[in-house]
């Protein structure tokens, strides 16, 4: 499909039938499947891949070259979000993913650069199951959230804005604490706390790194950190094919130390400081911390692209 026919301003509706038609084309069909079958999706097994698309890498703020914190996790034949900065549900479109076509989100913790879309998400994701409701009729999003408190905050939030009388009905909303929070086939993710929040009287944490397993591959999240880079080093063992890790938080020092010599097959760094998003030297200031580590590392921008 050609792009003046996708971006064509006739209507939500073309909208979302144009993201329909482009998401079958890229369709594989199996040897000998005839034309228009739709193959079924197979679970999770070894040798699966996990595509992540950096949507926003930014810090706090928005950039000219980056927008707040969100990732598309695909796996499985899923689709995931690791966070929901604004402005994810335009970011998705801009991918050709419909935003109803996720089947989960993520949230590590309770600030609006990493969850400040979300309500519009929800939004996006009504509108346009609206307009392919044979697509989505039995389809259900899982929405993980820090907290009860989280849970009752954004549902309060879509009240407050009249967008309907909270978290969407085909949306199954929790509120998590340490352990594992999702299993879904050949899928497990794993929460871990961190002290970048101050914790609840009960000593619960607000704010989490993700631990995702899946086909034998391991990769960690590690959301936005404490000042001594409490990087959740109890998952590394044994071994981490990736590591999407923050960069701002603290002295980068301490990520060093912290990770020099550690099972890591490769490190992705975003949210980080202006340091090291400045346009003129941040490449050079970047690969003089990255030569420190024992890992192959990058800084990643919106639109970065890796499979795992």
């Amino acid at each position: 499909m050609e792009r003046r026919d996708f971006i064509k301003g006739i209507g939500l509706g073309a909208l979302a039938a144009g993201l329909g038609k482009s998401v079958r084309a890229q369709e594989a069909r199996a040897p000998g499947e005839a034309p228009g079958k739709a193959a079924e999706k197979a679970p999770p097994s070894a040798g699966d891949d996990f595509k992540i698309t950096f949507l926003g890498t930014s810090h706090g703020n928005p950039t000219l070259e980056r927008f707040n914190s969100s990732t598309l996790l695909e796996f499985g034949g899923k689709k995931y979000l690791i966070d929901a900065g604004e402005p994810v549900s335009a970011l998705l479109v801009r991918q050709r993913i419909s935003p109803a076509d996720i089947d989960g989100i993520f949230i590590t913790y309770p600030h609006g650069d990493h969850m400040g879309g979300l309500v519009m998400q929800f939004v996006q994701m009504a509108s346009f199951r609206r307009h392919d409701k044979d697509k989505y009729q039995d389809r259900r999003c899982q929405v993980l959230l820090p907290g009860d408190d989280v849970k009752k905050s954004i549902a309060d939030t879509m009240r407050i804005l009249r967008f309907g009388r909270g978290i969407p009905d085909y949306c199954d909303a929790i509120g998590f604490g340490d352990g594992v929070i999702f299993e879904d086939g050949g899928l497990r993710v794993t929460a871990i706390g961190n002290d970048h929040m101050k914790r609840r009287a009960d000593g619960s944490a607000r704010a989490y790194s993700f631990l995702f397993e899946g086909a034998g591959k391991r990769i960690v999240f590690s959301g936005d950190l404490s000042n001594t880079f409490d990087f959740p080093y109890a998952v590394i063992e044994p071994g981490l094919d990736l590591i999407v890790c923050e960069l701002v938080h603290f002295p980068v020092k301490l990520v060093v130390e912290g990770l020099r010599d550690k099972a890591i097959k490769h490190g992705c760094f975003q949210h980080a400081s202006n340091h090291y998003c400045d346009v003129v030297h941040g490449k050079e200031r970047f690969a003089a911390f990255s030569k420190q580590l024992t890992f192959p590392a990058e800084l990643v921008d919106d639109g970065t692209v890796r499979t795992v």
